[in-house]
């Protein structure tokens, strides 16, 4: 997606790839998109589709026509679904009314299916739904990315816990054996000591075993 000045102040215009081997077609969709400020960058043939795609920013959907025997389309939709500029973009079938059924393969990776000719309106619905969905699928994965970085850091944090926790509790336990040792066994200050350090001791336990396990899965 490219950013641009609008007449209303800065607007979004969706990169769109179009592969399609008649070149009225693809003059047809071209003076489509563009008067519909989406950014059509437009091949002839499938292996130039994934060429332009490696070289290319993201996509926020594919045109693809599956009317020619020039096309395979599973090839081009598994390869357009490993090119990085690419494999977030819905991508959306064209094909003649009367050609023959779009293989279910092929069906299960498309996002959806226009007939020829192309009704615009019915396209433009199409790509304002596929736009959609490749935002949410580069935020689902950006956060993803943070989420996996966020939770590697607070690994690393709870790995070193045990050794920032140990320290403080050390000088409570002595502070907790000189209290034992003025404290007449028995009183109700001595019971207090002896529970306040059983319950140190359960902390650091805990503490113990939380930057184990951080360790562990940090080298997992």
């Amino acid at each position: 997606m490219r950013v641009m000045a609008g007449e209303s102040g800065i607007v979004a215009s969706a990169m769109v790839l179009v592969v399609e081997v008649c070149a009225e077609d693809r003059q047809t969709l071209g003076a489509l998109l563009r008067g519909e400020d989406y950014i059509p960058i437009i091949s002839d043939s499938a292996p130039r589709a994934i060429e332009l795609a490696a070289q290319s920013s993201a996509f926020d959907a594919v045109l693809l026509s599956v009317s020619s025997d020039d096309l395979a389309p599973a090839e081009v939709c598994q390869g357009l679904a490993s090119t990085a500029a690419t494999m977030g973009a819905p991508i959306i079938l064209i094909g003649e009314a009367d050609s023959a059924p779009v293989p279910h393969e092929v069906r299960r990776m498309a996002f959806g299916f226009v007939r020829k000719p192309v009704d615009g309106e019915t396209l433009l619905a199409w790509l304002r739904a596929a736009r959609e969905v490749a935002f949410l699928r580069r935020e689902t994965a950006r956060g993803g990315a943070e989420g996996g970085a966020c939770e590697a850091e607070l690994l690393e944090r709870f790995s070193k816990l045990s050794h920032q926790v140990n320290n403080p509790l050390q000088a409570m336990y002595a502070m907790g054996d000189l209290l034992q040792m003025k404290l007449p066994e028995g009183s109700k200050e001595r019971e207090f000591v002896d529970k306040m350090i059983v319950q140190a001791q359960a902390a650091a336990q805990i503490v113990a075993e939380a930057a184990h396990d951080a360790k562990r899965r940090l080298g997992a």
